[in-house]
């Protein structure tokens, strides 16, 4: 039984790919133990930017995260991230609530499909 079988990981992310593209598990672990630390200072800037009506922070942080979220191999949470990039960069408000929570639920679900792997 592989870590995908256990997690029902491929519903979140792709961790074959994600090893493939690292080189490693043991790789892989490290990179999703910083990611994992890392994306509550870059929810929180994304949260802090949509609060503030600061469009160019809003996507720099969102791009940032989009970015690591992209070694992870992860599908819904980039796609979240990257639709506030793209709001950020438009200057859209609208509906950037409803992505921010969107954004979050992934990011929970790919933080408890990781568990194991941690």
């Amino acid at each position: 039984m592989n870590f995908n079988d256990q997690t029902g990981t491929d519903q979140v992310m792709d961790v074959s790919s994600a090893v493939e593209r690292l080189g490693s598990e043991k790789l892989l672990k490290r990179v999703a133990g910083v990611l994992l630390e890392n994306a509550t200072n870059h929810t929180t800037d994304i949260k802090d930017a949509i609060a503030a009506h600061d469009d160019k922070k809003l996507e720099m942080a969102a791009h940032t995260l989009v970015s690591s979220m992209t070694y992870l191999s992860a599908s819904f949470a980039p796609a979240a991230a990257m639709k506030l990039e793209h709001m950020g960069r438009d200057g859209v408000v609208d509906g950037l609530q409803d992505v921010y929570d969107l954004l979050m639920i992934a990011i929970d679900r790919m933080a408890e499909a990781l568990k194991p792997l941690l």
